[in-house]
């Protein structure tokens, strides 16, 4: 029987600027007035993001099992072909982002636009430290980890998110759901797994 872990993050880095307007499709310098409302908004949500992860540990064996979808990915079948080893998690950036959004939506398009960006930086930011953390900790005892995989990437279906909601039960965990069109909520949620392979049979998928 597999156990679900909770784990909150809150000592994230700053916010990066150049990823918060890559997010928002925001292209060459920015000018004066795109910083201002890009440091206005960073210090309108300072309080706002404390990342929430629920996750467990599953042999290759009881992850096929619990996901099946997965074995209809070939990208996934690469990425397991010498693991061991996976850890599958969701993780959120929180839903008070998502208040921001909506309270600048029709008040200031550029804000709520702005609100999405930094929702998207800061999520990424929570999934990159949680996967060091695994890098580090697996690495002590000689696994490798593969890139982290999500649900609707390449070739492997969305449908999938379903499996792994049931598999973690987030919403349970760290309040996170799932609607009717496999989207997450809070909107800043992520869903995917590492796999991790041993060093000595590491075939140079990594």
């Amino acid at each position: 029987m597999y156990k679900i872990i909770t784990e909150k993050i809150y000592d994230l880095p700053p916010v990066l600027r150049k990823e918060v307007f890559r997010y928002a499709g925001m292209k060459g310098e920015p000018t004066d007035e795109l910083i201002n409302v890009f440091n206005e908004c960073v210090y309108l949500s300072r309080d706002t993001f404390a990342g929430k992860i629920c996750y467990c540990e599953l042999s290759k064996e009881d992850f096929l099992s619990y996901l099946p979808s997965a074995k209809k990915s070939g990208a996934v079948e690469r990425l397991l072909s010498s693991a061991e080893r996976i850890v599958v998690f969701v993780a959120t950036a929180g839903i008070a982002v998502d208040r921001l959004i909506h309270r600048f939506v029709n008040v200031s398009p550029i804000k709520a636009l702005m609100f999405q960006a930094i929702g998207s930086e800061r999520i990424e930011a929570i999934c990159d430290l949680f996967c060091k953390d695994l890098q580090e900790k697996y690495a002590k005892e000689g696994w490798l980890a593969s890139p982290r995989f999500s649900p609707g990437y390449g070739d492997f279906p969305l449908a999938a998110q379903t499996e792994l909601f049931a598999l973690l039960s987030p919403e349970k965990h760290i309040g996170v759901s799932l609607t009717e069109s496999l989207l997450m909520m809070p909107s800043k949620s992520v869903s995917a797994f590492v796999a991790f392979t041993p060093e000595n049979k590491c075939d140079g998928c990594h």
